[in-house]
């Protein structure tokens, strides 16, 4: 018996990119249920567009490394250029060759069920509302 998902410690605005349709649709509803907002896309440049387009803040970049058009770790570049703060939460079921993260940066391995999605989401999040200045 699977447990229900539980809603999210910190509802968040989620700029959510896999190239894989199947994954951003399923990670949306799951995210979404959770209580979070996301900002679905299937493509980086696509991503780079919502990012620069939304008036919101986005809290939260998860991203797939390995696409076809730009990798993950060369989109969060671009993003936090864009967005000083915003967190990351790279996912990847294959990566070629080593990486350097930033400290602080996770990365999942795919397949991951969506409880390990959902913990690693808020945990993200929990740190970066610890971290923050406060208001």
């Amino acid at each position: 018996m699977t447990k229900p998902m539980q809603a999210c410690r910190n509802a968040a605005t989620i700029l959510l990119v896999d190239d894989e349709p199947d994954i951003v649709t399923i990670f949306t509803e799951v995210l979404e249920k959770a209580g979070h907002r996301v900002l679905p896309s299937t493509e980086p440049a696509q991503a780079l567009d919502i990012a620069e387009q939304a008036t919101e803040d986005i809290d939260l970049l998860l991203s797939d490394v390995t696409m076809p058009e730009m990798n993950g770790f060369e989109l969060a570049r671009r993003l936090k250029a864009m967005r000083p703060g915003l967190k990351v939460l790279f996912m990847s079921g294959y990566i070629e060759g080593t990486h350097c993260i930033d400290e602080g940066t996770v990365l999942l391995h795919k397949p991951l069920s969506l409880h390990v999605l959902c913990d690693a989401v808020s945990t993200m999040l929990d740190t970066a509302k610890a971290t923050s200045p406060p208001e």
